[in-house]
């Protein structure tokens, strides 16, 4: 995503300075239209910082669980897999 932005920055510079060069537009207007851009890009990229901040300070309140259900020794067993579910046969 970046790399194309960055083209269409270029693209855009590369228009515009052709037509300040012939005089049908201003440099001030190639200077407003790209600042322009630029405060978009970082208003939008502000957004998505915000919203995974959000997101990360959801997952840090998470409690964790409590352990519940007994230790098994399970070191000399045969594991059996069925339909997802990993049984050990005694």
């Amino acid at each position: 995503m970046y790399v194309i932005n960055m083209v269409m920055i270029v693209m855009i510079i590369g228009y515009c300075g052709i037509r300040v060069a012939e005089g049908s537009r201003s440099t001030g207007s190639l200077v407003a239209f790209l600042l322009f851009t630029t405060f978009a890009m970082f208003f939008t990229q502000l957004q998505k910082a915000q919203g995974a901040t959000e997101r990360i300070m959801d997952i840090l309140v998470f409690v964790e669980e409590s352990k519940q259900g007994k230790d098994l020794d399970i070191s000399n067993l045969p594991i059996s897999i069925n339909r997802g579910t990993i049984l050990y046969m005694r």
